[in-house]
């Protein structure tokens, strides 16, 4: 059974380490360099710690003790930052799990689910496409990252 949980400053390793394995394993391969620095700067544990001072949430899959999946969600931008789920835990439902997750907090925040953003590598189009996601401009490419603007709209 996966459980959802708002993660604290103690996740900050764990988090950090599925983050950069399921990065490592799916996204690295189709980056340069620069790109895969400057994103295993940004999933670091003493990144993701500041974040977390900062206001942002971070949310973790666990079925058992085991981190299977994490999300980070900036509420103040409604822009999903990271979500990642463990290679071997993929297409079971995970991901959309989180996203509910997070949707449902949006909701209580705001009193109304507002537009969620997430900027999509390449080759995770298709899963975000899978969870209702819609592109909202072209290929684009920030200190190497490259990513699709997509926006998640409420139903």
């Amino acid at each position: 059974m996966i459980v959802i949980n708002r993660a604290d400053p103690s996740s900050a390793e764990t988090i950090s380490r599925v983050a950069i394995n399921s990065f490592t394993a799916a996204v690295a391969p189709f980056y340069r360099p620069q790109g895969i620095g400057a994103f295993r700067n940004y999933a670091g544990s003493t990144s993701i710690t500041e974040r977390m001072t900062l206001g942002n949430i971070f949310y973790v899959a666990l079925e058992g003790m085991q981190v299977v999946g994490i999300a980070e969600l900036m509420p103040a931008a409604n822009h999903l930052a990271m979500l990642f789920v463990l290679t071997e835990k993929q297409r079971q439902g995970i991901g959309r799990m989180l996203i509910a997750s997070i949707m449902r907090d949006l909701d209580s925040f705001n009193g109304a689910t507002p537009i969620i953003t997430v900027d999509a590598a390449p080759n995770a189009v298709e899963a975000y496409e899978h969870f209702k996601f819609t592109y909202t401009g072209s290929l684009r490419e920030k200190e190497g990252i490259l990513y699709f603007p997509m926006a998640l709209s409420p139903e």
